[in-house]
């Protein structure tokens, strides 16, 4: 995308602005223009996204205060019956109006083999427990589950851009009280005040979650048995989920300012950029580095996209200069090429055996078998493989090669599709542009670990990238869509039915 592409205006309006109006005026031709942009769908992912952040609080206040161990856990599973009363409901009314695509498909053929792999540990003579494979099924159901909600409910007439905005809102309060935790309060506060180790351990099942280290609160990176570093978990219970939710806020954040200086409405990329430094530091304060590399890797493609050279530069000495002036931040780089943290030594041998598993077991072990479910929720005969750390084996553990192909064949369409819809000319194209660029950042650092396989932090990443790409296959190809890059993806939509 050239400069002159970013900020040149087409023809009066955007093409992106006229598929906005066609996504609504056919979702809901019913109801009147104000009924369109605040109408039940929008509303509903709107209390969704809200409760995302707020379940885990709330239900850490109700078990320990309250002693309401079951409410508690009752209140953690209630967006799992929302989001699935929501996709039924919205389902029977508007899948007439969907437009499905190759990778939709593949979608499909993904969950039907979720459900066929989940009795394969027991026909391969596994003990594993029925609650693990239940665990597991749901976390790896979640990217399609949340991507179908977020295409129905634009069918229905959600409307993206104030839902995207609301989203933003909300991170931008989490952010703060993330940032805020780890700057002012004391790792004891989640031990004492409100008691998370407990909360997990009694509440989420979790059984070797027996202290602040176990839960990854604290770090210590090789530095010494004095050397301990506090790690953010804002609203949520771990910190590599905490970090991996505000990646594609701070995208969104950072797309939306440049698109702001391209459209001279300084004020607004002003206000932007505070928000965007609000984002960053709740990226940051986890001590997550497989959501720096994430954001990092998303945050260089927006920027290339957008030409902002002078921007890259700054960020790239900012983020320096903070590995080389905070200790933790300096520590967390220095030991992986040291070889002293023990995290980085787990991932590589989580690797490993990741990898002796797929060999030993071509058409995998079943949905349980891998990540974290098969082996927490149980012990001796009932534990499973053990394999995590990387998502990609992940998949093919739990679900075979046929399900691992058909998973990456579908994120592969995704970002194919945003892409081509991406490459149009602004200016509103920069949550498009954004939200593929956070998936692909995303994507990468799922080598490294499964942060889009979590309902809490990643429910978010799938719906935007959901509403995003029904928003790009309801309109017709543009007439940058009918050279070069776009003209494949114009093809593809015609294609579909």
């Amino acid at each position: 995308m050239t400069p002159s592409a970013v900020r040149r205006p087409t023809r009066g309006r955007s093409h992106l602005s006229q598929v906005a109006e066609v996504a609504v005026s056919s979702a809901a031709s019913t109801e009147s223009q104000a009924a369109k942009k605040l109408g039940f769908a929008t509303i509903a992912l709107a209390i969704l996204l809200a409760w995302l952040p707020l379940q885990t609080p709330l239900a850490i206040v109700v078990f320990e205060y309250g002693h309401a161990e079951i409410l508690a856990r009752a209140m953690l599973l209630a967006k799992d019956a929302f989001v699935a009363a929501l996709i039924l409901y919205f389902f029977a009314r508007y899948w007439r109006r969907l437009r499905f695509c190759w990778f939709d498909w593949a979608a499909v053929v993904y969950v039907a083999l979720i459900g066929l792999y989940s009795f394969a540990p027991w026909l391969l003579g596994s003990h594993i427990s029925f609650l693990a494979v239940a665990a597991s099924a749901r976390e790896l159901l979640v990217p399609v589950e949340l991507y179908g909600l977020g295409r129905l409910a634009l069918a229905a007439g959600a409307d993206l851009r104030w839902l995207v905005r609301w989203f933003l809102a909300v991170a931008a309060l989490a952010a703060a009280f993330t940032v805020f935790e780890w700057v002012f309060l004391p790792p004891a506060f989640w031990s004492s005040t409100l008691d998370l180790v407990s909360f997990i351990r009694v509440v989420q099942g979790i059984p070797d979650a027996l202290g602040l280290w176990q839960i990854s609160v604290l770090a210590q990176f090789g530095a010494g048995a004095n050397a301990i570093f506090p790690r953010a978990v804002g609203p949520f219970t771990h910190p590599v989920g905490t970090g991996h939710y505000f990646v594609l806020p701070l995208i969104l954040a950072a797309a939306w300012f440049y698109e702001s200086l391209s459209q001279t409405r300084r004020w607004t990329a002003l206000a932007i950029a505070i928000l965007a430094i609000l984002f960053l530091g709740a990226v940051i304060a986890p001590i997550s580095r497989g959501s720096w590399l994430a954001s990092g890797l998303a945050l260089l493609l927006c920027s290339l996209i957008y030409r902002r050279w002078a921007l890259i530069a700054v960020t790239l000495i900012v983020a320096g200069a903070l590995v080389l002036t905070v200790p933790s931040l300096n520590h967390s780089v220095t030991a992986v090429f040291k070889g002293t943290d023990a995290s980085s030594q787990d991932h590589a041998e989580a690797l490993d055996k990741g990898v002796r598993t797929l060999i030993q077991n071509p058409i995998g072990l079943g949905v349980g078998q891998s990540d974290q479910f098969g082996q927490v929720l149980g012990s001796g005969d009932s534990a499973g493989s053990g394999v995590g750390e990387n998502m990609y084996i992940t998949l093919w553990v739990s679900v075979g090669p046929i399900g691992f192909l058909a998973f990456l064949a579908w994120m592969v369409g995704l970002l194919w599709r945003m892409a081509a819809a991406g490459h149009r000319a602004p200016p509103r194209s920069w949550m498009i542009v954004a939200t593929w660029t956070a998936l692909l950042g995303y994507a990468a650092v799922a080598m490294l670990a499964a942060p889009l396989m979590r309902f809490t932090t990643s429910a978010s990443v799938w719906l935007v990238v959901g509403l995003c790409v029904g928003l790009v296959l309801v309109s017709p190809p543009s007439a940058e869509e009918k050279e070069g890059f776009g003209a494949a993806a114009a093809e593809s939509g015609s294609s579909a039915h």
